[in-house]
């Protein structure tokens, strides 16, 4: 029953959300505009605030994060030469054409009986 509620009171807001953008759109574009843009500062101000706060401020960590950068971009500088002689190692090296199959033994069987 609260489900039936619940959800009936979501199609409901959303409906009436829609219409009121679709409003916005015919009659009001520019006012649709400014608060779009408006939104769209105070996003950016939340997601800047909520960044600072969870960087580190201790200053060791800090130097932790900003020598793991220079690793990170110094092996990837590495990680494309390395990959580079891999791959024309492996390509002068020829594949083997050998074929091996898998001799079927006696493993089920009990020793001491006779096959009838």
């Amino acid at each position: 029953m609260k489900t039936k509620i619940i959800s009936s009171a979501v199609y409901c807001i959303l409906a009436l959300a829609i219409i009121g953008f679709l409003y916005r759109i015919v009659f009001q574009p520019s006012l649709l505009l400014r608060d779009l843009l408006i939104a769209a500062i105070i996003v950016g101000l939340i997601f800047f605030v909520v960044r600072l706060w969870s960087m580190p401020m201790n200053k060791e960590q800090r130097a932790f994060i900003k020598a793991a950068r220079q690793s990170r971009k110094r092996l990837r500088k590495q990680g494309k030469t390395v990959k580079s002689t891999y791959r024309s190692q492996r390509a002068i090296r020829p594949r083997s054409t050998v074929k091996l199959t898998v001799i079927e033994g006696k493993k089920g069987k009990k020793p001491g009986r006779l096959a009838r």
